[in-house]
């Protein structure tokens, strides 16, 4: 009989560690992080036979895993006459709904590494999402919290989980994919956070009210919530009728900041920052140790990451800056002129809020666009009379808006905040990240 489990919203609970014993995994995608392989080794060790399947050829450090681990490998999708054999199918976060759904039918149960992890951790968690800024919140109250922090950008849950008790509490960085695979496990919580919902990932959703119900539907699963200042309650209202939202512990707070040196560039970090305090204080934290942790706070890489500067220009990269709202963040965290490098793979976002802000407030910035999307977004400057140029690389990029930052007489940047994926030109976002901050740390070398 065919699997009538073909969305999300569909899938059975996940297998426990005990009901995974004895049957046949295939893992859909193996992902460039290894997440594939987290879930994998998760299968394995609790008694599942495993096969990989993946439409591409992984990377060479994947391959290397995976002939070290001695996993078997199949290509292609579901249609592949071996799945017909499997128990369950891992879906990764990678594969979109539009992926999922053009599949033929088969019988295994589908599930995520996601809720995998969720059937067999035992400790406390906080989970952390939102359009922008889950990262950094993340980071932010493992920091306070000395919890580990693991998903999404991090460490995959499922490699956390086997290094650490099953018991060890930790902060989960989620996804939109992430969410939208966990539909049917309801990933339950101590504290969920919501940092911000716009519009991001339409390449992969339905559609934005589908994207936003994947990011909302966390807030039901947890004990208590922290939501940001710029959500608004009609965004939130309908998800829930009985959400305890933490207090803002507003005096406490203005102690803390008063009383630490917070190193992280932006009002938009100081929000992430606040954020997380709720919680820390909510878990009975007191003001003087959190004052002392936020001090030891280090920017994350990729995030307004300093890279170095040279006479009155500043780099910085700001690679994880995948959608325009990011961008509009990193913007209004710089003061002074701005040599502003963007462009990339299309993810459906809407670019026009952030060209109108950049004609209303930007006036000493000047684009400098990358990649497949640079056409589109050149005609949008000529719209909004926002200085642009197209270049081939990001290196050629780079150096333009070098020289054109030197002919500014006070302090300025070049800024890599590209409000666009990476694909095509690099990997992900770290790659042109790391790529970036060579190139600028090789100018006048």
């Amino acid at each position: 009989m065919k699997s009538r489990y073909t969305l999300p919203g569909q899938w059975p609970l996940a297998p426990t560690p005990e009901q995974l014993r004895g049957t046949l995994v295939i893992i859909w995608g193996i992902g460039k992080h290894g997440g594939g392989l987290a879930a994998a080794q998760h299968c394995r060790h609790y008694g599942a036979q495993v096969i990989l399947l993946d439409r591409d050829q992984p990377s060479p450090v994947l391959i290397d895993e995976i002939r070290q681990q001695g996993y078997r490998t199949i290509q292609g999708d579901l249609s592949n006459s071996e799945v017909t054999l499997a128990d369950w199918v891992v879906v990764s976060p990678a594969i979109s709904l539009q992926t999922l759904k053009s599949q033929p039918p088969i019988a295994a149960s589908f599930t995520s590494a996601e809720g995998l992890f969720a059937c067999a951790h035992r400790g406390k968690r906080i989970a952390v999402t939102g359009t922008k800024g889950k990262s950094t919140t993340s980071h932010i109250l493992g920091t306070l919290l000395n919890w580990p922090v693991a998903g999404n950008s991090n460490q995959p849950l499922l490699d956390f989980l086997h290094e650490n008790d099953v018991t060890q509490d930790v902060v989960c960085e989620l996804s939109s994919f992430q969410l939208r695979y966990l539909s049917c496990q309801r990933f339950t919580c101590d504290h969920a956070v919501l940092t911000t919902l716009d519009s991001d990932h339409l390449d992969w959703h339905e559609n934005l009210a589908e994207y936003h119900q994947a990011k909302l539907q966390l807030l039901q699963w947890a004990q208590s919530v922290v939501i940001g200042p710029t959500v608004t309650p009609s965004q939130y209202n309908d998800v829930s009728t009985s959400l305890r939202v933490v207090p803002n512990y507003e005096k406490d707070i203005q102690h803390i900041i008063s009383n630490a040196s917070f190193s992280l560039i932006g009002t938009h970090n100081q929000d992430n920052l606040k954020l997380a305090l709720r919680i820390a204080l909510d878990l009975g934290m007191t003001p003087t140790s959190l004052a002392q942790r936020v001090s030891s706070i280090s920017p994350l890489e990729h995030r307004l990451e300093p890279v170095r500067s040279i006479a009155h220009v500043s780099f910085i990269n700001d690679s994880i800056a995948t959608n325009p709202l990011a961008c509009q963040a990193a913007l209004s965290a710089l003061k002074g002129p701005i040599e502003l490098i963007m462009g990339g793979s299309d993810k459906g976002a809407d670019f026009n809020a952030l060209f109108q802000s950049i004609k209303n407030h930007q006036k000493r910035l000047r684009i400098h666009l990358i990649g497949e999307l640079a056409p589109q977004l050149s005609h949008l400057c000529s719209q909004y009379q926002i200085n642009a140029s197209r270049y081939i690389s990001l290196e050629s990029a780079v150096m333009a808006a070098y020289e054109s930052a030197l002919q500014h007489t006070v302090p300025s940047y070049v800024l890599l905040s590209p409000a666009c994926a990476s694909f095509g030109d690099f990997e992900d976002f770290a790659e042109r990240g790391r790529c970036f901050s060579h190139i600028a740390r090789t100018i006048g070398n």
